[in-house]
C-alpha cells in the first residue's frame, strides 16, 4: 500500500492506494530548489546588467505582479527590482488583477503587505501601490487583427519603462503564464479580456503553445497569437523587462531577468522541461491543484483539471481535491460560469446565437470533460447542493470514495497528480 499526499487548502490530503493499482504520482519535481536569499540575489545581479538601470533613469516605471492567486513571496521579488530602479523618477507596483476582484480579501492583503514592505525599506524614489480594476479607466490602443479592442489601465499607461513579474507555468488556454499576461489581460479593461478570452473556446487554445515558442510546431495558438498583438499595440516601443520565476514551496525551479521577450521566450523552454509529464490514460485519476491560493476558488481551481485532462480514461472517474475557501470565484463568474452549469450539459455544449460572455468559455470546457467522464467527484468546502447542481459529485471522505471506485472497477489504475495548476500533461 502506498500512502500520497496531496496539498489541499493550507494543509493537506493523505490517500492510499493498493501498490498494484498505482500508475503514477506526478507532482513539479525539479532537481534543485534555490532559497529565496539566493534567487532575489541572482536577479538583482541580472537586473543591473540587463540595460533597465540606464532605460529607468529619470524614467516613470510600472512594475507589474501577479496577484494574490499566485503562490509567490511577492515583497521577495520587488525587491531586486527596486534596486535597479533607483534611478527612477517614479515607481509605481501594480498588481496585475485581471478580471479578479479587486477587492479580494487576499488582493487587499497583498497591496497593505506591499506598502508596509515598502515603509520598512524607506524605498527611494517614492514607489506606490496600484490594485488595477478591470472596470476602471483605461486608455484605448487600437484593435488586434482578430477584433480584440485594446483597453490598458490608464495609470499604468502614464508610465514610460514597463517591469513585469511572473510566475511561469502553464495556462491552460492561453498556452504560459508569463510576463505578457500581466499586462494583457493583467491590466486590461474588461472589454479587451472579454473579446480574448473569447477564443479560449477554439480548440487550437490550448496549453503549451505560443507564438513565441522555441518549437515551430508549437507556435499556433489564436488566444495566445492575439494576447501578442494586444500586447504591441498596448506598449509599443517603450521599453519592457521582466523577471520570470518557476515557484516552488520554499524556494524557486528556475529564475531568470532581462529584456520581457527574452525572459518569456526562455521561460517556455524551462517550463516544458520542468512541468510537462507524459503518461497513458488510467481508468482512475486523482487531482490536487496544489492547495492554496490554487485552489481558493472553483473558478480557479478548474485549470488543474484542464492542464491534466490527457490522462482522463474515456469513461473514467476523476477524483478531485480542490478547497475553494471563496467559493465559485468572481461575483461576475456565477451567471455564465456556475449557473450556466446547472443546465443539462447538453443544453451547455448547445450552440448560442449571441456574443460570447466573460466566463463562458469555463462552464464549455468543464462540460465537455463532464460528457467524457464516468464521474467527478470534488473535496471541497463548497455545500453538497453546490457542487451536486452542476453534475461534480460532492464527497466528504476522498479515501472512501477511492475505495469504492477500486471495488467497482477492479482493472483501472490510479494515475495521480498533486501541484496539477503546473503541469502540462500529455498523453502517450
Amino acid at each position: 500500500m502506498t500512502e500520497l499526499r496531496f496539498a489541499y487548502g493550507a494543509g493537506e490530503i493523505a490517500l492510499r492506494v493498493p501498490d498494484r493499482r498505482l500508475a503514477g504520482f506526478h507532482t513539479v519535481r525539479p532537481a534543485a530548489v534555490r532559497p529565496v536569499e539566493e534567487v532575489r540575489s541572482d536577479l538583482e545581479d541580472r537586473l543591473r546588467t540587463s540595460g533597465l538601470p540606464l532605460r529607468a533613469r529619470g524614467a516613470r516605471v510600472a512594475l507589474l505582479v501577479p496577484d494574490a492567486t499566485r503562490k509567490l513571496p511577492h515583497a521577495d521579488l520587488v525587491s531586486p527590482c527596486l534596486a535597479a530602479l533607483s534611478r527612477a523618477a517614479r515607481v509605481t507596483v501594480v498588481v496585475a488583477t485581471g478580471t479578479h476582484a479587486t477587492n479580494h480579501p487576499d488582493n487587499v492583503d497583498l497591496a497593505a503587505g506591499l506598502r508596509a514592505a515598502f515603509a520598512r525599506r524607506g524605498a527611494d524614489p517614492t514607489v506606490e501601490v496600484h490594485v488595477h480594476d478591470a472596470k476602471g479607466p483605461h486608455v484605448p490602443k487600437g484593435t488586434t487583427s482578430r477584433g480584440t479592442p485594446v483597453l490598458v489601465d490608464r495609470v499604468v499607461d502614464e508610465h514610460d519603462v514597463l517591469v513585469a513579474i511572473s510566475d511561469l507555468k502553464p495556462h491552460y488556454f492561453a498556452g504560459y503564464s508569463h510576463p505578457v499576461k500581466n499586462l494583457v489581460p493583467g491590466v486590461a479593461g474588461v472589454d479587451t479580456v472579454r473579446a480574448n478570452h473569447a477564443l479560449a473556446l477554439d480548440e487550437g487554445s490550448t496549453f503549451a503553445r505560443h507564438p513565441w515558442h522555441a518549437d515551430p510546431a508549437r507556435r499556433s495558438q489564436p488566444l495566445a497569437e492575439d494576447l501578442v498583438e494586444a500586447y504591441d499595440l498596448a506598449w509599443g516601443e517603450r521599453p519592457a523587462f521582466a523577471v520570470g520565476v518557476v515557484s516552488v514551496d520554499g524556494g524557486f525551479a528556475y529564475a531568470d531577468a532581462g529584456p520581457l521577450r527574452e525572459v518569456t521566450e526562455r521561460g517556455m523552454s524551462a517550463v516544458d522541461r520542468l512541468t510537462e509529464v507524459v503518461v497513458p490514460p488510467a481508468g482512475i485519476v486523482v487531482v490536487s491543484c496544489g492547495g492554496a491560493p490554487s485552489d481558493e476558488s472553483l473558478y480557479t481551481a478548474q485549470r488543474a483539471l484542464e492542464l491534466t485532462g490527457a490522462a482522463f480514461e474515456e469513461g473514467g472517474r476523476v477524483l478531485f481535491l480542490a478547497e475553494c475557501r471563496h467559493g465559485i470565484g468572481p461575483p461576475g463568474a456565477k451567471g455564465p460560469f456556475y449557473d450556466r452549469l446547472r443546465a443539462p450539459l447538453d443544453e451547455v455544449l448547445a450552440p448560442r446565437d449571441e456574443p460570447y460572455v466573460l466566463y463562458a468559455h469555463k462552464a464549455v470546457k468543464l462540460a465537455r470533460m463532464l460528457k467524457s467522464l464516468d464521474a467527478l467527484a470534488l473535496r471541497s468546502a463548497l455545500p453538497d447542493d453546490a457542487v451536486s447542481a452542476i453534475h461534480l459529485e460532492p464527497t466528504e471522505d476522498p479515501q472512501a470514495t477511492l475505495d469504492r471506485w477500486l471495488a467497482e472497477r477492479p482493472e483501472a489504475r490510479v494515475l495521480a497528480f498533486d501541484q496539477a495548476n503546473r503541469l502540462a500533461v500529455r498523453r502517450g
